[in-house]
């Protein structure tokens, strides 16, 4: 039965694990001590079903974390990109449930702040709600996200704040903007024009 003849950590989160002598791989701290791998442990077939299993749920959890490391994601798009790095399905299925038990992962906070930055860029409820939906946020977090931002009106006006539209422009960019369609209306109205 093979052995592991030396452990050297190699950075404080990595260990090189020799077996019989020769280099075999190197392992993630985390999992040594977590297995108790010592010298001398021998590499029996359940203990390598096990390190295996436990290496594939760490190595999701790192991909996780860079993701969520970057900015708040929805599920779905965790999901994704968890599938496209190669985490098996059981694996993610575990790990997003895991992340979303701790609050790291939050459909609805995560809508929220994809909401504000939008809202914030110039865009219109319609237009959020359709970025949201395709980025894959459920339909009760969507409206919850846009019911939370500024009044409709109160953001089209910053986004015509300091121009010099006539009025069908300033309607025309709203509603390209994904802004209401009574409001572009009311916009061009106002000054006194017919869309």
């Amino acid at each position: 039965m093979p052995a592991i003849t030396r452990l050297a950590r190699t950075t404080e989160t990595r260990v090189r694990v020799e077996v019989d002598g020769a280099p075999w791989r190197t392992l993630p701290t985390p999992l040594v001590d977590g297995l108790g791998l010592t010298i001398g442990t021998e590499l029996t077939r359940p203990l390598l079903r096990t390190l295996r299993r436990r290496l594939r749920r760490h190595e999701a959890a790192s991909k996780a974390e860079r993701i969520l490391a970057s900015s708040d994601t929805s599920t779905a798009r965790l999901n994704a990109a968890l599938e496209r790095n190669g985490v098996a399905p059981r694996d993610r299925e575990s790990l997003v449930d895991t992340l979303a038990s701790s609050g790291l992962l939050s459909d609805a906070r995560a809508s929220q702040a994809r909401a504000t930055a939008l809202a914030n860029r110039g865009y219109g409820n319609l237009a959020i709600e359709l970025k949201l939906e395709t980025e894959g946020y459920e339909a009760a977090d969507r409206q919850a996200a846009i019911a939370s931002l500024a009044s409709e009106r109160t953001r089209a006006e910053r986004v015509l704040e300091g121009k010099n539209f006539d009025p069908l422009k300033a309607a025309g960019l709203l509603a390209r903007r994904g802004f209401d369609e009574d409001l572009c209306e009311s916009i061009a109205g106002i000054h006194g024009a017919d869309l």
